[in-house]
């Protein structure tokens, strides 16, 4: 009887670990970010470490354009000694694909444009739907969702309101 509760209580993590993944997926594809990326880490690092070579990145990335650099950050890989990054940014100011790149020191990047259309938000949540105990986020979000797209929605990356 014991050996049945537990996979029953497996298979209730699992599924809550699932809802969680979609839920936070949904969520973060709310926000107008503009870049997903992929950093890998040359040689191995500590998974502690990770996610502050990840905030010092920002910093650089916030020192040349003058202006915040939002984000969502997943770290990955820790538990197969493969540590790396996946995250969604906004990038308020101008940086080309190549810029992004460059700032990256550690390791490889992959950059690319954000589009909502490719279900990044969900890929990068993933982990949320396993048991894993070296997951570990990042996040820094602007005050309001931003839709730069949507010319009826008055939050834009700027944070300017108008006049009503």
């Amino acid at each position: 009887m014991r050996r049945k509760q537990k996979k029953v209580d497996a298979h209730c993590h699992f599924r809550r670990g699932v809802a969680l993944h979609v839920e936070w997926g949904d969520w973060l594809s709310t926000f107008a970010w503009t870049h997903c990326v992929t950093l890998t880490f040359n040689p191995f690092i500590s998974p502690s470490n990770v996610l502050t070579f990840f905030r010092r990145y920002v910093s650089q990335l916030e020192k040349t354009t003058r202006a915040n650099v939002y984000w969502y950050a997943a770290v990955e890989g820790a538990d197969l000694g493969f540590p790396h990054i996946h995250a969604v940014l906004m990038v308020v100011g101008s940086l080309s694909l190549n810029e992004l790149r460059r700032h990256w020191k550690k390791g490889i990047s992959s950059v690319a444009k954000y589009d909502r259309e490719r279900g990044v938000a969900y890929y990068i949540t993933k982990e949320m739907a396993r048991d894993n105990e070296w997951d570990d986020y990042d996040i820094c979000l602007p005050p309001a969702p931003a839709y730069p797209d949507r010319e009826d929605d008055h939050r834009k990356l700027d944070g300017h309101q108008p006049d009503v």
